[in-house]
């Protein structure tokens, strides 16, 4: 029993030599603070979200890009940084003192791409749609894609009347998900000539904006009178649209007042037969020799009467000139038409009771050109409703070849630069002057 006593005691005696010797650990803090920029801009960066690893302290950044962390025990760690829209970004070996005396932690983040991409049905960017000028073309359709990992939430904003509706406007598409869109318009809303608009897509990760285009012709246009004399002239207009079947009578409307109409006395020429989308003329004798008459085409559909522009002429003699010893031109446009109709309406003219007009080389159109005001008349055509635009172009009779494809070829009378356009089909994508020229023997 004494022995047991005596072991006792010295196991207390030990236990409390090794206490009084360990010394007390002390643990040490500081604080971290820094700022969140946009690598590009240097703008700072609200509401990123920054983590201090491996502990998972978390901060989000305020107004002024500004994160802090505070009481932070002293020690080696990494920040990571996220933001919506921007790629994640990690920094390593921020050593945190207990002094507090660090300098600021600079967190520059990248732009991610835009999420949401306007794409064709081949996954193609596109920023733009054209429906052309085909009566009764009212449909196209574009893709919405969400190019990220994050889901997207997506709206469509457009103020014309002339769209009449998109098939989806707005929605939410998964990560890397395809919204497919149709838009429809409304053609009767169109203006003559050009139209487009813009649609806004926007989301809450990128924006974008789609151009709209299409284009209305009129239903009858007035082309340029030929066949000029003291006493004679052939006017002639166009019909345009498909909707030419409900046309009940058409034909021209002239005299000697600059706006003449069915409804202020003006002299009707009516064309017989049924109406079809082309060119259409109609002969005119015993007018007053040297007076200005004006001529406007018209077109009637149940009790509404359409017009085409208004176009003078002057009742002269020699409606042609001689530019050199062997070419004769003809001193006003046949009309603004393709290449086919162009060379259609030269070779069936009969100016000066000559029926050997043609459509003039490219060598001849500059000679036109260099000519063009001992000529006069070369005054181009206002294109309807492009803001007074004037296409001073004129068709040539040559014609090239490329990768498969035929073009007509074109003077600019402006400047002198040749150029060309496409040709399809029986007819072009351009629409430009046209000069007879004849070959004097």
């Amino acid at each position: 029993m004494k022995h047991l006593v005596y072991n006792i005691l010295y196991c207390s005696i030990f236990i409390l030599l090794c206490s009084c010797n360990k010394k007390e650990e002390v643990v040490e803090y500081g604080s971290l603070y820094g700022f969140v920029t946009d690598i590009a801009t240097g703008q700072t960066i609200k509401s990123a979200g920054v983590e201090l690893l491996p502990i998972g302290l978390k901060a989000i950044t305020g107004a002024d890009g500004q994160f802090e962390f505070t009481k932070v025990e002293a020690g080696t760690y990494q920040l990571l940084a996220t933001k919506a829209g921007y790629k994640e970004y990690t920094t390593n070996n921020i050593v945190v003192k207990a002094n507090n005396d660090d300098k600021p932690v600079n967190i520059q983040l990248e732009k991610l791409p835009p999420a949401l991409l306007v794409v064709d049905n081949s996954g193609a960017e596109i920023d733009s749609v054209d429906f052309g000028e085909i009566e009764g073309d009212v449909l196209r359709s574009f893709n919405i894609f969400n190019n990220s990992e994050d889901p997207l939430e997506w709206e469509i904003v457009f103020v014309h009347d002339w769209i009449e509706s998109f098939s989806k406007e707005s929605g939410v598409l998964k990560a890397g998900a395809t919204q497919a869109i149709v838009i429809t318009i409304d053609r009767t809303k169109l203006q003559n000539g050009f139209n487009s608009t813009v649609a806004h897509i926007v989301s809450d990760n990128g924006s974008k904006q789609l151009v709209i285009m299409a284009t209305s012709v009129p239903l009858v246009e007035t082309l340029a009178v030929s066949e000029i004399t003291p006493t004679s002239a052939v006017l002639n207009g166009k019909i345009n649209k498909k909707s030419v079947s409900s046309i009940v009578e058409y034909g021209f409307v002239y005299g000697t007042m600059p706006t003449p109409t069915l409804e202020n006395g003006a002299t009707k020429v009516t064309i017989n037969g049924t109406a079809q989308v082309g060119t259409f003329s109609a002969a005119l004798s015993e007018l007053k020799e040297k007076t200005t008459y004006f001529v406007k085409a018209f077109a009637s559909i149940s009790e509404d009467v359409y017009y085409g522009e208004t176009r003078s002429f002057v009742a002269e003699e020699m409606p042609y000139m001689e530019v050199t010893n062997k070419l004769m031109v003809q001193k006003q446009d046949l009309g603004y038409v393709d290449w086919y109709s162009a060379k259609i309406m030269c070779e069936s003219s009969n100016v000066g009771g000559f029926s050997d007009w043609r459509m003039p080389t490219q060598e001849e159109l500059m000679t036109l050109y260099t000519n063009k005001d001992k000529i006069g008349g070369f005054n181009g055509y206002v294109i309807p409703n492009w803001t007074g635009e004037i296409d001073y172009k004129y068709w040539g009779s040559d014609t090239r070849t490329g990768a498969g494809w035929t073009f007509g070829v074109y003077v600019d009378f402006s400047n002198g630069y040749v150029n060309d356009d496409f040709i399809a089909g029986t007819q072009s994508t351009g629409t430009h002057n046209i000069r007879a020229v004849r070959t004097i023997q």
